[in-house]
């Protein structure tokens, strides 16, 4: 679904609960009994003040009580928890040197159990005294997976397996859509995220039109950053940092049984640790990096062409690959394959 919202963080969230909540209120419904923590909200409202605003609007536009709204932002804070880690989603960033002139592109897939491909958005955002974006998010969110804003600042991010607990409950796709709403650069982004407190681990790509471009690794308390090579980087969902690396999860740990069946007993690392390798293998491959091959590397499924729950393009019997996009810093548009891009096309979405 494409959506459009415009002006105070108010109206913006009324235009979006009317227009998606068909697609979320139902099944947001079926986890009324779930609690929200203690202090959520005023956590919000004092680090994000304009995506609770937003929430507000959301909630009255779908005619649901904001606890349910607040409830849709719970979720991601379970990927903190040590028995429920997401193994999802593959970033890739180069520098495009095509036409107007070189910026930096960054690439994704989000992997998650395949029932999010319904309340999976595309939202143009127009907030009056914020800068316009084009986000990657959920029907009943506020924050943003990922996305770009009018001046050329792209994010991504890529949840993370640290066992670093979090104090502070605050959702890192707030900070996501906050960076997007006020900074220029990847530099003010990444000092901003750093500085604030984080409710969980990433892996957030980030770049900039005028070519800076770095993986932030991030926990609740720890954070590194790294650089390019050859003018790309990848990552998946482990660390790479000295200064994250130490806080990740142990590679021979194992889903848990209060996780669904369909992953209790699987090794939590084994799916991101082999996308890395095979997307690391085709960064390397590739003499020149543009679009059409970024595409090629997202729909990858490996040197046999087995689509599979370890293959880039992820096809598991719990996480497939939900959506894909590419971001382009030169000028503020991204392009979104809705599903697995090995079967969908990219179609173009502006600013």
């Amino acid at each position: 679904m494409k959506i459009e919202v415009s002006g105070t963080a108010l109206d913006m969230g009324l235009a979006q609960g009317e227009a998606t909540a068909g697609s979320w209120a139902t099944m947001l419904k079926t986890m009324g009994n779930a609690a929200i923590p203690r202090g959520f909200e005023d956590m919000i409202a004092k680090y994000c003040p304009r995506q609770l605003v937003r929430m507000i609007g959301i909630a009255r536009g779908a005619e649901v009580p904001l606890e349910l709204v607040l409830l849709g932002s719970v979720g991601e804070l379970l990927l903190a928890q040590f028995d429920y880690f997401i193994g999802a989603c593959t970033a890739i960033a180069w520098m495009d040197k095509g036409p107007p002139k070189p910026a930096p592109i960054i690439g994704k897939n989000f992997d998650y159990p395949s029932a999010f491909s319904a309340v999976n958005i595309v939202r143009i955002s127009r907030p009056q005294d914020a800068y316009a974006s084009i986000d990657v998010t959920a029907g009943p969110s506020s924050g943003a997976h990922g996305g770009v804003n009018e001046k050329g600042l792209a994010i991504a991010y890529n949840s993370g397996c640290s066992i670093d607990k979090p104090k502070m409950l605050l959702p890192i796709g707030m900070l996501v859509q906050e960076a997007l709403e006020r900074f220029e650069t990847a530099e003010e982004a990444i000092n901003f995220i750093t500085d604030s407190p984080r409710g969980g681990s990433a892996l957030m790509m980030i770049a900039d039109r005028a070519g800076d471009m770095a993986g932030l690794e991030v926990t609740p308390h720890y954070w590194g950053v790294r650089r390019p090579e050859k003018d790309r980087i990848g990552h998946t969902n482990h660390s790479q940092t000295p200064q994250t690396v130490a806080f990740d999860l142990p590679s021979n740990a194992y889903y848990s049984d209060k996780m669904p069946p369909l992953l209790r007993g699987h090794r939590i690392k084994e799916s991101s640790e082999l996308r890395y390798n095979r997307l690391e293998k085709l960064m390397a491959q590739a003499p020149i990096l543009d679009i059409a091959s970024a595409k090629t590397i997202l729909a990858d499924h490996g040197e046999g062409d087995m689509p599979s729950d370890n293959t880039i393009c992820r096809h598991g019997p719990y996480y497939a690959t939900t959506m894909s996009v590419v971001l382009y810093t030169g000028e503020p548009k991204l392009s979104v394959a809705w599903g697995n891009p090995c079967r969908n096309s990219f179609e173009e979405v502006a600013l």
